[in-house]
C-alpha cells in the first residue's frame, strides 16, 4: 500500500510470502518492506521539442489562411523517415527537430488538389500548408467558315489551347481528333483560353472576343467554345509600288 505523506512525500509498503524461506515452525513468514519515495518533474522532459503544423484548403490560393478555410484531416505529412496524419481539424505534430524538410504527400490529397508548398504566412515554429483544389475546364475547337465560304482544312489533332492566368502561368494542351480539350486540375483564378495554330502550315484566326473565364474549386462548367477559321486572303494588284511591297511583307 502508499500513503501520501505532505511535500510530495510517500510511504510504501510491500508484505509478501517468499515459499523459499521457511521458519524454524515450518510456516512461511510475512516479509514486510517500506520505503520513503519523493515525486517530482523533470523540466526538461516537460518541454520535449517537436514540430507542429497544419494542413488547410486554400480556396483562393493566396498562400494564408483566411477566414472559412478549413483544415483538411487525414493528409500525411512526411519529414525523411518520419510520419504523421492531420487530425480532424488539420493539425499534426512530429516528434523533434529536424533539418529535413517537411512534406505533404500528394497521395493523400482529395481528388484534383494540388500539393503545396510550405505557405509564406506560416507564423515562427509552425509549418503551414494550403492544399489547392482546382476546377476542371473543357474546351472544344470549332471550325468555321470564313467570308469567302472557305473552311480550315488542318487536323484539329493539330491544334492546341493554351489557359493563361493573370499572373502568366500557363497551361498547354492539344486537341482530340474531334477538337475537345479538358483542363483537369487549374487552380482557381481567371483565365484567358487562347487557340494554339503553330501545329499547322494553314494561316488560321480566332473568330471573335478572347474566351475568358473564371475558374472555382470544384467547378465542371458547359464546355467553353473557340470558333476558329481561315485567315482572310490578301489581294494585290500586281503593282511594284512601294505600297505593295509593304503588303507583301506584311
Amino acid at each position: 500500500s502508499e500513503i501520501p505523506l505532505p511535500s510530495q512525500f510517500s510511504l510504501v509498503i510491500d508484505a509478501e510470502r517468499n515459499p523459499m524461506i521457511r521458519a524454524t515452525t515450518g510456516r512461511t513468514p510475512w516479509i514486510v518492506a517500506m520505503r520513503l519515495e519523493r515525486g517530482f518533474t523533470l523540466g526538461w522532459a516537460s518541454h520535449v521539442a517537436t514540430t507542429r503544423g497544419s494542413v488547410f484548403e486554400d480556396r483562393n490560393a493566396n498562400g494564408i489562411r483566411d477566414a472559412g478555410e478549413a483544415g483538411l484531416p487525414g493528409v500525411m505529412i512526411r519529414r525523411g523517415s518520419q510520419s504523421a496524419v492531420t487530425d480532424g481539424q488539420g493539425r499534426f505534430i512530429l516528434p523533434g527537430k529536424d533539418a529535413a524538410q517537411v512534406e505533404v504527400d500528394p497521395v493523400s490529397l482529395p481528388a484534383g488538389a494540388v500539393a503545396p508548398s510550405i505557405s509564406a504566412g506560416a507564423p515562427t515554429g509552425a509549418v503551414i500548408f494550403g492544399v489547392v483544389p482546382t476546377g476542371s475546364i473543357n474546351v472544344k475547337l470549332i471550325p468555321a467558315v470564313d467570308e469567302l465560304g472557305r473552311r480550315p482544312e488542318s487536323k484539329l489533332a493539330d491544334l492546341a489551347v493554351i489557359a493563361r492566368d493573370d499572373r502568366g502561368a500557363e497551361w498547354y494542351l492539344r486537341a482530340d481528333s474531334t477538337g475537345a480539350i479538358r483542363f483537369d486540375a487549374l487552380p482557381p483564378g481567371r483565365y484567358t483560353f487562347v487557340p494554339d495554330f503553330a501545329g499547322t502550315t494553314e494561316r488560321l484566326r480566332q473568330i471573335g472576343d478572347p474566351v475568358v473565364f473564371e475558374v472555382k474549386p470544384g467547378d465542371n462548367p458547359p464546355p467553353l467554345e473557340i470558333k476558329f477559321a481561315p485567315r482572310a486572303a490578301r489581294v494585290f494588284n500586281g503593282g511594284s509600288s512601294a505600297t505593295d511591297q509593304g503588303r507583301r511583307r506584311r
